[in-house]
C-alpha cells in the first residue's frame, strides 16, 4: 500500500511537455514587461530582449530610459529594427 502511494506521488511530479507553455525570458523580465501599458511597446521590448540577449537589468534600464519612445520618434525607426544592433554587456 505504501509503495502505491509513493508511486502515485512520484507520478504527479512529472508534467507532459506538450502541456507546458515555453517562455524564453526569465519570469522577472515578464514582470517588467507586464507593467508596460502600451501593447506595441511591450512587444518591442520583449522582441528586443530576445534578439539582443538583454538580461533583466538591461531590459529594465531600456524600459526606464524610454528606449521605445525615443526610437519610434526617430525617422529611421524601420531601418533601426532591420539592423542588428550590437549587444550591450
Amino acid at each position: 500500500m505504501v509503495s502505491k502511494i509513493m508511486k502515485s506521488q512520484q507520478q504527479k511530479r512529472y508534467i507532459n511537455a506538450s502541456q507546458v507553455t515555453v517562455f524564453p525570458l526569465p519570469w522577472s523580465a515578464y514582470v517588467h514587461l507586464l507593467a508596460i501599458k502600451d501593447q506595441h511597446a511591450r512587444t518591442f521590448y520583449e522582441t528586443e530582449a530576445l534578439r539582443a540577449g538583454w538580461p533583466v537589468r538591461q531590459l529594465d534600464w531600456q524600459i526606464n530610459s524610454q528606449f521605445y519612445e525615443r526610437i519610434t520618434e526617430n525617422v529611421l525607426f524601420d531601418v533601426v529594427l532591420r539592423v542588428d544592433l550590437p549587444r550591450n554587456g
